[in-house]
């Protein structure tokens, strides 16, 4: 009875993270494919081309959460879906990133990718740490739900009465 609110839970939990990631890639991409210059001043101009960036970064963000909890159950499968959409993804952002520069000065790209180098080590450093305090905290969860378990079995086995040697009548009668 208890495991369908949680299953709803996780269900809404899902769409939550489909939809905000999917907006925000989608407006990631339309902003950086309606850029049409930079310098000396930034000026937007929106365009067929904004609301395709919007299209594609939404849906293939959508696509790599439905890949990541509702795809196949096999492992080698899911990882290759799963390193498919990521190329995908990365290529469509380093794309929308390239044509939003194609108009800066080539004095000012070498600063521009400096600093979007710098950028990403950060974010990748970033990201290793918080891997690896994923992996810490599931081992640690993992570890204190194994403990508690067999704390409680240990609990309950000294409680619960054991029936005499003797026992005369049913043996059902001890089990409560």
């Amino acid at each position: 009875m208890d495991d369908k609110p949680n299953d709803i839970d996780q269900r809404r939990l899902l769409r939550v993270i489909q939809a905000a990631t999917a907006l925000s890639l989608g407006l990631m991409f339309a902003f950086l494919l309606s850029i049409k210059e930079v310098n000396p001043a930034l000026r937007f101009q929106f365009s067929p081309g904004t609301i395709l960036g919007f299209v594609l970064g939404a849906g293939l963000s959508w696509t790599a959460w439905q890949w990541i909890f509702l795809g196949p159950r096999r492992r080698r499968r899911r990882l290759l879906g799963l390193v498919l959409i990521a190329a995908l993804l990365a290529a469509a952002t380093l794309a929308a990133f390239a044509y939003a520069l194609k108009d800066v000065p080539a004095d000012r790209l070498r600063d521009l990718a400096t600093g979007a180098g710098w950028a990403a080590v950060f974010l990748g450093a970033l990201g290793l740490i918080f891997w690896r305090v994923a992996r810490f905290l599931e081992r640690d969860s993992a570890g204190a739900q194994t403990t508690a378990g067999a704390q409680c079995r240990e609990l309950v086995a000294r409680v619960r009465p054991k029936p005499p040697d003797n026992l005369q009548g049913d043996a059902n009668d001890w089990k409560q």
